[in-house]
Parts: C-alpha cells; sequence; structure tokens
C-alpha cells in the first residue's frame, strides 16, 4: 500500500515539474521576444527622430531661403541678375551630426509644362498653341527628332487639357485605360514634373534630356523668363521663346554678351542687334521678364545616418512676400 501511495505521489511531482519548466520556457520566450520588440521600438523612435530632425533641417533651409528672397527684393525690386543670384546660389551650413547643402536657382527660367493649355472659362483647360509650339521648338533643340517631338507634345497636351479627344499621334483616357494596368489621364494642370513618368513615351532617356529645362508651375501660363538670369547653358530656352529662327549659337552670344548688371528696360534687350530678325509676338512679349518671381530650392540633408532631399518652389510676390509654390521630398525625376 505504501508503494502505490509513493508511486502515486512521485507522478504528481513530475507532472507539476513539467508544467512549471514549461510554464517557465514560455514566460523566457515572452520576454525574449518583449526586449527584442522594445529594442526594435528604440532603435525606431531613434531612426524616427534622426528623419524629423533632417526634415526640420530642410524646413529650416526653405525659411533661410525666403529669408534671402526678401532681401533680394529689397536689394533690387527691379531686376534680378545672374550676379545676384550666384551669391546666394550655393551653400553650406554644418551641424551637429551632419552638414546642410543647399541650392537656389531662378525657378521660372524654364519651360512651363502646363502652358501647353489655357483656361477657358475660367475653369475648362484647351490647347494653348503658343506654349505647344514652344515646347516643340525646345524639344526639337534638345536634339529630339520633330516627330518624336510632336508625339510628345500632343500627349502632355492630352494629358492636361479637359477633353477626351485625342490630338494625332495623341492619347487620351480610352488608350491608358487599355493597359495592363489602366489609369486614366490627370486632365488638371501638373502638380510636379514628376508626372510626366505617367504620359506614354516619356521614356528615362527623355526625363533626363528635358529635366533641366522644364518646370511645372502653379499656373497655365508661360514661363516668366527673366533674360537677367539666363545662363549660357539656357541659351535653348531664348530659341523656345523666340522660335527657330534664333540660331542656338546666336542665342548663347546675347547671353554672354548682356550686360554686366543686366539689362535696365526690356526695350534694351529687344534692341540687341542679335534679336532683330526674331520680332517676338505680344504673348512672348509679355513672357520675358528682367525680375525673378519663382525660385527653386535644392536642400540637401545628411545627419547621422540619414540622408534627405527636398525640392521646393518659392514665388516672390511684388510686395516681396514670399510664398510657398510647392515642396516636394526625394528625387524629382
Amino acid at each position: 500500500m505504501r508503494m502505490r501511495q509513493t508511486l502515486k505521489y512521485d507522478r504528481e511531482t513530475g507532472a507539476a515539474l513539467i508544467t512549471v519548466l514549461l510554464l517557465v520556457a514560455i514566460i523566457s520566450a515572452l520576454v525574449v521576444g518583449m526586449l527584442d520588440q522594445l529594442r526594435f521600438n528604440v532603435r525606431h523612435a531613434g531612426t524616427m527622430e534622426k528623419q524629423q530632425q533632417a526634415e526640420w533641417y530642410a524646413l529650416g533651409l526653405e525659411e533661410y531661403a525666403a529669408g534671402m528672397m526678401k532681401s533680394l527684393h529689397k536689394l533690387s525690386a527691379d531686376k534680378t541678375t545672374d550676379k545676384q543670384l550666384d551669391r546666394v546660389s550655393s551653400f553650406n551650413v554644418p551641424t551637429a551630426g551632419g552638414l546642410i547643402h543647399g541650392q537656389v536657382r531662378d525657378g521660372g527660367n524654364c519651360f512651363n509644362l502646363n502652358s501647353v493649355v489655357k483656361r477657358h472659362n475660367g475653369y475648362t483647360l484647351m490647347i494653348r498653341e503658343t506654349g505647344r509650339e514652344q515646347y516643340l521648338v525646345l524639344l526639337k533643340t534638345l536634339g529630339i527628332a520633330a516627330g518624336d517631338a510632336v508625339i510628345l507634345a500632343n500627349r502632355l497636351v492630352d494629358w492636361i487639357d479637359s477633353d477626351s479627344a485625342p490630338m494625332t499621334w495623341g492619347a487620351e483616357d480610352y488608350h491608358y485605360m487599355g493597359l495592363e494596368q489602366p489609369y486614366r489621364t490627370a486632365n488638371t494642370l501638373l502638380a510636379n514634373v514628376s508626372e510626366l513618368r505617367q504620359i506614354e513615351g516619356y521614356t528615362p532617356e527623355i526625363l533626363y534630356l528635358i529635366r533641366d529645362y522644364v518646370c511645372a508651375l502653379p499656373t497655365a501660363d508661360l514661363s516668366p523668363i527673366n533674360v537677367n538670369s539666363l545662363k549660357p547653358e539656357q541659351a535653348a530656352l531664348l530659341v523656345m521663346m523666340l522660335g527657330e529662327e534664333l540660331d542656338l549659337n546666336k542665342a548663347e552670344l546675347v547671353i554672354e554678351k548682356r550686360p554686366d548688371g543686366g539689362y535696365d528696360s526690356l526695350q534694351a534687350f529687344w534692341a540687341d542687334p542679335l534679336l532683330l530678325d526674331t520680332p517676338p509676338n505680344l504673348e512672348v512679349q509679355d513672357q520675358v521678364s528682367l525680375t525673378t518671381r519663382y525660385f527653386e530650392l535644392r536642400a540637401e540633408v545628411s545627419y547621422y545616418e540619414r540622408y534627405l532631399t527636398m525640392t521646393s518652389v518659392l514665388e516672390l510676390e511684388n510686395n516681396g512676400d514670399v510664398r510657398l509654390v510647392s515642396r516636394q521630398f526625394g528625387e524629382t525625376l
């Protein structure tokens, strides 16, 4: 009788011990998991903090650029020259744990992609022939074949305009909806140059070729080209405005022979002997400016192991106030 009781007691003890060991194993696994999650959360919080700090540095640079624009306006409200912009075009700001680099350029010296259309009755977007023609000239000046230039220009118009009738060699909803991954045209102004990626025909090679010459301003107006801040490498923009009758080499000479202090009046610019054979139409006359209205800031922030880029477009209004037009983190094209 005693042997049976002892055996029964030993079995109960063994079962209890196994249960305790199992609980210890489960609790240990839970603790290890919780510690791993805690370590991940700590690392994640540190990463997010560094990322947020990098973003704040970039936004601070945006405020700094706005201050420089206001200073330029106070210094000279009637003209903005390339030499003025060169003084603030590139700067570095060392910080604890990294470096902030900023680049400022004339954000209006480009072809406004949205200018291939114009507003009708304040709402409907329809083709603007002057804008489309300027785009064609620019594309051909940059080395794109005439036929391909027509396709690219017409597809851009179809992407933005309000109707659903495709232009010759263009593409509207019916085309994009037939793709393997269907989508619709925007039927509104581009908010960013990167939207070109959605338009068929705009290959990486095309985007790389035009990236320094195009922009997406928040208006359908023709780009306000500042002839006082154009650089020789932007001579294609003069050809774009005045037409293919203006030779690219001649356009470069116009920029290189510009007065050191810039043109004091539009009449002085149009009086340049090199431009006498290319008289502008009224739209182009209104397009030319002596001041910079839009500024583009590119901020690059290195903060510990974090790297961040931001591109902002700022508008300098006539009264000297600065307005944020757009802001994008990451690469634009």
